[in-house]
């Protein structure tokens, strides 16, 4: 039993740390994808990584908090750019 039960911790390891890979692989594309095209909006960045508004709304939550990006602009036609760590 002793067996069974280090495989299903080890399974559970390999699972959490794959999509927690998954995860920040996704915050990750988003902030390059900031990077190299400064300005884009919510609608815009949907459409490059396309997938739904509600994700990149909540990986662009997570850079935020991160404070690796900014919005500057007005709400209908600003964009996100990237936090310059030159302080």
């Amino acid at each position: 039993m002793q067996v069974l039960l280090s495989e299903t911790i080890i399974s559970n390891k390999i699972y959490n740390d794959g999509l927690n890979d998954g995860l920040n692989g996704g915050v990750n594309h988003l902030f390059l994808l900031i990077k190299d095209k400064p300005g884009l909006n919510t609608k815009q960045l949907k459409d490059v990584i396309k997938t739904s508004q509600r994700t990149v709304e909540r990986l662009i939550k997570e850079l935020k908090k991160a404070d690796k990006i900014i919005f500057k602009g007005v709400p209908k036609t600003g964009g996100y750019y990237v936090v310059n760590d030159d302080k």
